[in-house]
């Protein structure tokens, strides 16, 4: 469930369609998409981002990119 915060949608990362395929660094992670395995995106913490962000731990990640091998 999309759970709006003043400017910001935040949705579990459960619920996101996405799952964790690897944690980079403290600030960013790659998320794979559930339908379509091989399809990754860069997501960056980002607790106060102004629209939608996916929630991990209870902190905000923003999408930066789809990413490529």
């Amino acid at each position: 469930m999309i759970t709006p915060i003043g400017s910001q949608n935040r949705e579990p990362l459960e619920e996101s369609g996405l799952h964790m395929h690897k944690r980079i660094s403290r600030n960013e992670v790659i998320l794979e998409k559930d339908d379509s395995p091989g399809d990754y995106e860069l997501w960056y913490r980002n607790d106060h981002v102004s629209g939608y962000c996916i929630s991990i731990n209870d902190i905000g990640y923003e999408f930066v990119r789809t990413v490529t091998r």
